[in-house]
Formats: structure tokens, C-alpha cells, sequence
């Protein structure tokens, strides 16, 4: 195994292993103070995570803007746990563009610019 492919391992397995670790964190955490804050876990999330919003982005504007502080943390989970594959793909070009891999570069540019498109809803 090449020495490039195996620090482009390294640095998909930290993003992937951090985000989800992260997404843990704040799911956890928001469930706590949920239930500390309304002395149930039985969540209503049919009126906070109403996407009204045009894209994924705003949406997360949007969802810090008239929450409590446990839906706050609930929402910052669901975004690490969203953007984790995002953050690979991101890395993963740059990655190609550093080592000048012109053929997977190509390949991880079309997948970021569908995945952004994808997020932005053109």
C-alpha cells in the first residue's frame, strides 16, 4: 500500500470516526437536557424541524434561530451527523488536489459539486 493512500485512509477514518463521535456527543447531550428541562424524552418534533427553507443551509440557520437549548444541541447533532460524509468528500479532493491525482480529483470534484448541488437544491 502506497504511503499517500494510506494518509487519505487515516484522514477518512479521523472525519468519519470525529463527526459520528461528535454527532453522539450532541444527541446525547441534547436528550439529557431535553429531558431535564421537560421531565419527559418523549420529543415533539413535528413543529421545530419543519424544513421551510430553501436549502439544507439556511436550514441550518434557520433551526438556531427560535429553539431551546436542547433542541439547539439536538439540531447540532443531526448537522455533524449530516455533514460527516460532506467533510470526507471536501477532503478527499483537496487531498487529490495536493498530490496532483488528476483522475480522482475529477472523480471527487463531480461528487462534491452533485452532493453541494444536492444541499442547495438546484
Amino acid at each position: 500500500m502506497k504511503l499517500e493512500q494510506k494518509t487519505l485512509e487515516l484522514l477518512i477514518s479521523k472525519i468519519l470516526r470525529y463527526g459520528v463521535l461528535a454527532s453522539l456527543i450532541l444527541l446525547s447531550a441534547g436528550i439529557i437536557a431535553y429531558y431535564f428541562l421537560e421531565g419527559t424524552i418523549e420529543l415533539r418534533l413535528d413543529s421545530i424541524w419543519k424544513v421551510e427553507t430553501p436549502n439544507f443551509f439556511t436550514f441550518i440557520l434557520y433551526s438556531f434561530q427560535k429553539q431551546s437549548a436542547s433542541y439547539m444541541l439536538l439540531s447540532l447533532g443531526i448537522f455533524a451527523l449530516m455533514l460527516t460524509p460532506y467533510l470526507r468528500v471536501v477532503a478527499s479532493t483537496v487531498y487529490f488536489a495536493l498530490i496532483k491525482d488528476t483522475k480522482y480529483l475529477f472523480i471527487t470534484a463531480l461528487v462534491l459539486v452533485i452532493i453541494t448541488a444536492s444541499l442547495l437544491r438546484f
